[in-house]
């Protein structure tokens, strides 16, 4: 497949929107490979050695996580992860990361993905690092967004659950702080006009066919590889049974306006 007549792309968002959801709506597409968090964009400015040990690090937390890819025959296949990140780093590492960074971590990953017409990857820190990503050389940018109450009753469950005792999770561990943190993430989407795509998550689950038939032709790829089957509409405004009556005054207090601007209702 022809350089040209391929694209990268980045899933982003802030944490508990929907990234998770549409990376995997995204690699079951037979026509696209999209990571799940091996953050291969998350330090673009740096030299390749300090690239590497990032990437290698990352590896090291995320090499557990299962991604597939299909066959020419149609056949989801395992890839090892060890095997993956040698060759894609080999591949970064003859472009130099000189000139541009951004153009060898995306001929890498086309690299090692050589039957997929669209390749990237799904991180929400992504969303902090628009400034280096949003350009006329840099990836697709798709930014999921989610009603902030929601966001904070599920990552606030995960925080004190799943992600308890691990380092990210104290940017996380209370109403107020998830509340500046989303103020900021909307703020990063909305600074890039130009090169962000934003999708609602509440659009995606209430009518999966649209938004993902506006998606596919963003990126030149079929729709009826989406899985759209796979999504349900059971998660919107279980922020009622998942914060305390504090927690969602102060999320509502501090978000208020940008969700009304954002079509949310109060």
């Amino acid at each position: 497949m022809k350089t040209e007549d391929r694209l990268t792309l980045v899933v982003t968002g802030h944490q508990r929107s929907g990234t998770t959801l549409l990376q995997l709506l995204c690699n079951a597409h037979p026509e696209m490979t999209v990571t799940p968090e091996f953050g291969f964009f998350i330090n673009c400015h740096l030299q390749y050695e300090s690239y590497r040990r990032t990437v290698i690090n990352r590896w090291w937390i995320t090499k557990d996580r299962a991604l597939t890819q299909q066959d020419e025959g149609g056949r989801l296949l395992p890839l090892r992860n060890t095997w993956m990140i040698l060759r894609y780093l080999m591949a970064v590492h003859r472009q130099r990361m000189t000139a541009s960074t951004l153009q060898a971590i995306q001929e890498g990953l086309q690299t090692i993905f050589p039957r997929s017409k669209v390749v990237g990857d799904k991180y929400p820190d992504y969303i902090f690092s628009l400034e280096r990503l949003a350009s006329p050389e840099g990836p697709v940018c798709v930014v999921i967004y989610r009603d902030p109450r929601d966001v904070a009753s599920s990552t606030l469950r995960m925080v004190r659950t799943e992600w308890k005792g691990r380092r990210f999770a104290a940017k996380m561990d209370s109403a107020e702080k998830i509340a500046d943190r989303w103020l900021n993430s909307v703020a990063a989407m909305r600074d890039f006009p130009g090169y962000v795509y934003p999708i609602r998550y509440e659009d995606l689950v209430a009518e999966p066919g649209a938004i993902l038939r506006e998606l596919s032709e963003r990126l030149g790829v079929s729709y009826e590889g989406f899985p759209v089957n796979w999504v349900k509409s059971d998660s919107v405004g279980k922020h009622a049974r998942g914060l305390t009556a504090d927690e969602l005054a102060i999320i509502v207090y501090k978000t208020g306006s940008v969700m009304r601007e954002l079509g949310y209702r109060l």
